[in-house]
């Protein structure tokens, strides 16, 4: 069905790239009117030939003027935010030998890499759910989609801040569920596994990491973003309709393997 989120407005983090921009094509294809929030204005101009339902807003969704100016935006241009897909992410995991602009065992991170990466991962997401909370409180219900990571599920040694950050995500999406869900907006959490986007290229270069993708999950390969963004047209849609608070892996299997 080719109009899953007709007469919907959905705002998407993340958007210049990956993840996040193979969604906004999508949910606009599916009939959303769509709000592209992202800090990277060439990858913005990327998605100017999806028409003119994309809104590219050039956004740095940590910072909260600027989420507050997006959200605001996005309403006088396509009316109430119904959708809200929180995409937005950084990973500073080291490729070599580490140092100390990197992620890894927390005793090593220091106070700026662990602060911009709370910022970015999680505070973004209060952030743009606090602020389209009222709009689709006004609208009578909505869709929050907050992406995390098998990360916030199971932890890599390698990179303890980024997986404080997406379990952080997790509990986010778990209080939104139970405070909003009586009120009509529904929120979910999906948690990709390595997903084929520009956020790991430096690790698929690696031939260590590549052999190592066998055995890290039943399927044994990575993912596309185009499996995310179904996965995520799904919990955005009516479809899902009896889905709230659930956390949905999409990951080849990874987290089904370790329990």
């Amino acid at each position: 069905m080719p109009d899953r989120l007709l007469g919907k407005v959905a705002i998407v983090t993340g958007a210049a790239s990956g993840q996040g921009a193979e969604v906004a094509r999508l949910f606009a294809q599916n009939g959303a009117k769509v709000v592209a929030l992202d800090v990277n204005p060439e990858g913005l101009d990327r998605l100017s030939d999806a028409g003119p339902d994309i809104l590219a807003i050039e956004c740095d969704v940590s910072n909260s003027e600027q989420v507050q100016a997006g959200v605001a935006e996005a309403v006088e241009r396509f009316g109430p935010v119904t959708v809200l897909y929180n995409n937005a992410a950084i990973t500073l995991g080291a490729t070599g030998e580490w140092h100390e602009g990197n992620d890894g065992p927390l005793a090593d991170v220091t106070e700026e890499v662990f602060d911009r990466i709370i910022n970015v991962n999680l505070r973004s997401q209060f952030l743009t759910c606090k602020y389209t909370l009222p709009h689709m409180l006004a609208a009578g219900g909505g869709s929050i989609v907050n992406v995390a990571s098998v990360g916030g599920v199971f932890v890599g040694t390698g990179v303890n801040a980024y997986c404080v950050s997406k379990g952080g995500i997790l509990g986010l999406s778990r209080a939104l569920a139970h405070s909003y869900g009586p009120k009509g907006i529904r929120t979910n959490l999906l948690c990709p596994g390595y997903i084929e986007t520009p956020m790991i290229d430096r690790h698929l270069k690696q031939p260590e990491f590549v052999a190592g993708l066998a055995t890290a999950n039943p399927l044994g390969r990575v993912g596309q973003s185009s499996e995310i963004a179904q996965a995520g047209l799904f919990l955005a849609s009516d479809d899902s309709s009896y889905v709230n608070g659930a956390v949905l892996p999409v990951d080849g299997g990874a987290v089904a393997r370790s329990v």
